[in-house]
């Protein structure tokens, strides 16, 4: 048996539920290999001095560490 063609009007559109957005990890990093980094070549005194050796560190987290090194008064 045939089926009857459906009108287009009659016919609800259905949109696509958006993707979700992937989850935005940050990259860490140990002591050693943000001295041995182009990125913080002219800071590697300071992040051997500020830097935990047994912790990871986000480029943010490092550049964060640093400033506060910078700003506090002798």
């Amino acid at each position: 048996m045939a089926r009857p063609k459906s009108n287009p009007a009659e016919t609800p559109e259905v949109t696509p539920a958006p993707a979700p957005e992937p989850l935005k990890v940050e990259a860490t990093f140990t002591k050693a290999q943000l001295i041995g980094s182009k990125h913080f070549q002219h800071r590697r005194d300071v992040i051997r001095a500020v830097l935990d050796d047994d912790k990871r560190y986000s480029i943010k987290q490092a550049q964060a560490a640093i400033d506060e090194f910078f700003g506090k008064k002798v």
